[in-house]
């Protein structure tokens, strides 16, 4: 049984896939990698909002699967899906072609006191725990 893992993106520095851009929310949205090679996307409630190109418009998600080729909007910032492969690598070996640093590796979901990331079970937006 294979376990599946929701890579943060947005402009937080413990983001997954870091993004350093205007209309980029710390927490935007997450990706789940598929087997086929594509992604299933879920916007966190940003306010900038989430969005992918199909038939030569640029369509808001709130969860959408989106496949290889395809075009991904955060905010004002344009990503190609195939860009997102970096988050297949190992931790070790990740690099952010969009901030040129290393990946980090943030789990998302359950409360984590390491890195204080939790999920709002009401809305699945991505929020940081108060520091104690």
């Amino acid at each position: 049984m294979s376990r599946v893992r929701a890579y943060l993106i947005g402009r937080h520095v413990r983001c997954d896939y870091p993004i350093d851009a205007e209309g980029v929310a710390e927490r935007h949205a997450e990706a789940i990698a598929l087997a086929d090679g594509g992604y299933h996307i879920t916007d966190c409630g940003s306010p900038g909002g989430t969005f992918v190109l199909r038939d030569s418009q640029w369509q808001p998600i709130q969860q959408a699967f989106v496949a290889r080729g395809e075009q991904l909007r955060f905010g004002d910032f344009e990503i190609d899906v195939d860009a997102l492969d970096v988050l297949r690598e190992p931790p070790s070996g990740r690099r952010n072609p969009a901030r040129g640093g290393v990946l980090t590796q943030a789990r998302v979901g359950a409360p984590n006191a390491e890195q204080g990331l939790v999920r709002d079970p009401q809305t699945g937006e991505i929020l940081e725990r108060p520091h104690r």
